[in-house]
């Protein structure tokens, strides 16, 4: 719960989706992001394909996705992470295979929009690699997002990703949620 409140006033959440075996899936993300992008109409259509009840808030579909992740991994954990709907449901209907262009996930789409989405991940990443290295914490590496986040469209990924691929000698320092 600590990293919870410190990172609230940014307007991060972060929720455990799964824990098991003294390890935990944790979902960083930033609600208002998070709440458009599940409110779409085509991604909550897609969502009631899959048996969510939609209607109920963001909070209840990651409930139940989180209930999803007990039993298995289910697929359209993309849409939650930002992932175009188009991909997601390009990855379930080929069952992973047929894509055309493969980075922080499979793409079914068109190629080079999504290789300059990687290319931006992929300096976000390496710039929260380097402050981190230098001493930067959490809270400055978020403020660096934010400056990132106003000249791309899914930019609520970018400070997930930064933080999932540090290596787990940097993150250990996250301490406990």
């Amino acid at each position: 719960l600590h990293w919870a409140k410190k990172l609230a006033p940014y307007g991060i959440a972060i929720r455990i989706l799964k824990a098991q075996a003294g390890a935990c899936l944790i979902c960083l993300y930033r609600a208002g992001w998070l709440r458009q992008i599940l409110a779409e109409p085509s991604n909550q259509a897609f969502l009631q394909r899959h048996g969510y009840q939609t209607g109920q808030g963001c909070g209840s579909l990651l409930e139940q996705l989180s209930r999803r992740l007990e039993v298995g991994f289910p697929h359209e954990i993309g849409l939650f992470l930002g992932y175009p709907l188009e991909d997601v449901e390009g990855f379930i209907q080929n069952q992973g295979r047929n894509y055309t262009a493969c980075g922080c996930w499979k793409v079914y789409g068109d190629p080079h929009a999504a290789q300059e989405r990687f290319d931006c991940y992929r300096r976000c990443t390496a710039l929260c690699r380097e402050r981190f290295r230098q001493g930067a914490d959490v809270t400055q590496l978020i403020l660096l997002e934010a400056g990132w986040a106003k000249n791309l469209h899914l930019s609520y990924l970018l400070f997930s990703f930064a933080l999932m691929r540090l290596p787990f000698r940097m993150r250990a320092g996250f301490g406990r949620f």
